[in-house]
């Protein structure tokens, strides 16, 4: 009698040990190879095997179900994940007649009646080893993922048997292949459109780059969405060129657009994620599109944006965060002095340009804020800005005063200009020379001496006259 059990045990192991493998969302390459350990005819039942799991990602085609025996596994290994193994304490696989309850289980059946035998485990190369395990029913389950690698589906708990049989052989030693899907997301400022950006107004852009999980078959893609919280010093202008694979998407089909406040939320909608579960684990791209706000205070001019991805699979939620990008602006601050004295000079005006040739010429000035031309106050100081300091936090610009303070005269000399993050520190002091006095005719000295002369003269040629005239009366 034991023996037809025995016999019926083998056929319902080697059934549940497919099962239970292939309820992995094993997709691997797999090859035979044989077993570690071998006991010909009936189960050694003081045998110890083993677990190994390899955790890979999840490949982009899928292979034949793991069954125990090693695999080749092409996709890249995961390090630190972790995994738990946990023993099944109801039933005795010496007892022939309890092969009979393990035909249908699964986990959930042997919630109440688990010993933890190891872990968590984190994984080294892809791996954790479970040793020395009496033969039994065990319950791996997948923890944590400590090694960033920004898994969006982990492998449900499956059931493990020692010993199971591959190929009508009893293996105690077994291999399991859990795979995960991973993402990737990225984010970046523009380099062009920086290069194009210096004041507000002009485009920052902020390039998105996110890898789609690669899916297994049946694995259900219930959100895939992005949400940008905005710095407040920035406005957001728009979503631009985004595609999957290469290909556009079009807003409102394949994904839209909310703001609330300075929150942008990118949303896939069922067409967007529909093509993603039909080509899954390509590459999806956009541009966010920004501008520095109308009146912003800079603060330290270093302005930063990050991203969040929100995936689900299968209900299981996952979000990643990229790390900041950044944009620099500043300003820069004008003193204006008398040359001669050190006095503050108000009303001198200048304009700011991006090039040398444009300050020359006088053309194409940069405006603020609708401001093209920036005037001393009362105390001899205008500050400029802002003023992007480009992706390496160092622009020239160039200053020209183009309107001197009344009674002196204007400085023509084109001012070179460095601009970095925040406002400047230190004042850039420009001097005005007074205009040259005008010459007023002196009251005194050589003037009054001139009048005395020429008054002397003719009233010397009055007596002469006088007295020849009255000669030639006598």
């Amino acid at each position: 009698m034991g023996a037809q059990k025995l016999s019926l045990g083998k056929r319902l192991v080697a059934g549940l040990g497919t099962f239970a493998m292939a309820s992995l969302a094993v997709f691997g390459a797999g090859t035979a190879a044989h077993a570690d350990t071998i006991t010909n005819g009936n189960i050694d039942v003081d045998a110890e095997g083993s677990i190994t799991v390899h955790k890979h990602e999840q490949p982009n085609v899928a292979g034949e179900p793991a069954t125990g025996a090693p695999q080749n596994v092409d996709s890249p290994a995961l390090d630190g994940v972790e995994f738990s193994l946990e023993r099944v304490t109801n039933i005795d696989l010496s007892d022939p007649a309890q092969w009979d309850q393990i035909e249908d289980l699964t986990p959930a059946d042997v919630a109440g009646d688990l010993e933890l035998v190891e872990g968590p485990v984190e994984t080294v190369n892809g791996q954790v080893a479970f040793d020395d395990l009496p033969i039994g029913v065990y319950l791996v389950t997948e923890g944590d993922d400590n090694g960033d690698n920004n898994i969006v589906r982990k492998a449900e708990p499956f059931l493990v048997i020692i010993p199971t049989s591959i190929d009508d052989t009893w293996t105690y030693d077994l291999h399991v292949y859990p795979k995960n899907s991973v993402t990737a997301l990225e984010k970046e400022l523009d380099a062009e459109a920086d290069d194009n950006a210096y004041a507000p107004g002009d485009t920052v852009a902020w390039n998105v780059s996110s890898e789609a999980p690669q899916l297994a078959p049946n694995d259900e893609l219930n959100r895939f969405s992005f949400v940008d919280e905005i710095d407040e010093r920035l406005d957001f202008t728009g979503v631009s060129n985004f595609t999957y694979n290469g290909d556009a998407w079009t807003q409102d089909e394949h994904y839209t657009v909310t703001e609330d406040g300075k929150n942008v939320t990118i949303e896939l909608t069922e067409a967007g994620r529909a093509a993603i579960v039909a080509n899954s684990g390509g590459d999806l791209a956009y541009t966010i599109n920004t501008t520095i706000a109308e009146g912003a205070d800079i603060g330290d001019g270093v302005i930063t944006n990050d991203i969040i991805q929100f995936t689900t699979v299968n209900d299981q939620d996952h979000e990643v965060e990229t790390p900041e990008a950044e944009t620099y602006w500043g300003s820069v601050v004008i003193q204006k002095e008398d040359a001669d004295n050190d006095n503050r000079l108000e009303g001198a005006e200048f304009q700011i340009f991006r090039s040398q040739a444009d300050a020359d010429a006088g053309t194409n000035p940069i405006s603020i804020d609708g401001v093209e031309t920036f005037i001393t106050n009362d105390d001899g100081l205008i500050e400029i800005g802002p003023l992007n300091a480009g992706a390496e936090n160092s622009r020239n610009y160039y200053l020209v005063e183009v309107t001197p303070p009344a009674g002196y005269q204007a400085d023509e000399t084109v001012r070179t200009v460095e601009i970095t993050a925040g406002v400047a520190t230190e004042n850039i002091v420009i001097d005005n020379d007074k205009q040259p006095d005008f010459d007023l005719p002196l009251t005194g000295a050589a003037g009054t001496g001139l009048f005395m002369v020429i008054g002397l003269a003719l009233l010397a040629l009055g007596g002469g006259l006088y007295a020849r005239n009255r000669k030639a009366n006598v």
